[in-house]
């Protein structure tokens, strides 16, 4: 959690686990937590940073119910989950429909976007079930380039949005940063891996 990532959840301070993904049929899908989700508190203990979850999770026998506290759409929401054993990584990826690939590029604010198409996804070794578009390149000194982005990410979602072409992604970028907040919550999918990265957009608007 970050203080840009926590901005553009609307949280004070920067406590918590923000969900990246949630796998399929498992207790914390069952309880009904959502991919980006801030677990707040597990069982009555605060947690403070990513690494407590597991600790807490790991210190609750499986098949007995824990109450788990959330961050979801500017509000704390409690929830039930039964603690089950660790099963196969199966994660869930963000929906969107491979659709027409469509040769079409984008900017926005020193992020340049491409479509992820079949030859694409092959060289990136991306699997089938991620949807998004390709970070092209980033711009030197760009807020992109500030928070670590590079050219190979796949851009999943925008403040917990699907993101299905270039223009969407610029014209999203655009729009957060001509609003009030100026911060952005962007899903990406770097190496396979899904992580959520908080960028502050300031008064750029190119």
């Amino acid at each position: 959690m970050t203080p840009a990532i926590a901005a553009s959840l609307g949280l004070h301070g920067e406590q918590g686990a923000l969900v990246a993904v949630v796998t399929p049929d498992s207790p914390g899908a069952k309880a009904g937590i959502k991919q980006g989700d801030v677990i707040l508190s597990f069982n009555g203990t605060e947690v403070g940073r990513l690494r407590d979850l597991p600790r807490l999770v790991a210190g609750t026998a499986p098949d007995t119910s824990a109450t788990v506290n959330v961050w979801r759409n500017g509000q704390t929401i409690q929830l039930e989950a039964k603690v089950g054993e660790l099963a196969n990584d199966q994660v869930a990826s963000a929906s969107g429909a491979e659709g027409e690939e469509q040769p079409m590029k984008a900017e926005a604010l020193g992020m340049h976007f491409a479509p992820l198409t079949n030859q694409v996804r092959r060289e990136l070794h991306v699997a089938k079930d991620v949807h998004g578009v390709v970070v092209a390149r980033v711009d030197n000194g760009s807020a992109a380039d500030d928070v670590g982005l590079s050219e190979g990410d796949i851009l999943v979602t925008i403040d917990q949005q699907p993101v299905n072409s270039p223009q969407e992604a610029a014209e999203k970028l655009k729009e957060v940063a001509a609003s009030p907040k100026k911060s952005a919550l962007l899903l990406l999918n770097r190496h396979g891996v899904m992580q959520y990265v908080g960028v502050s957009l300031g008064g750029n608007s190119g």
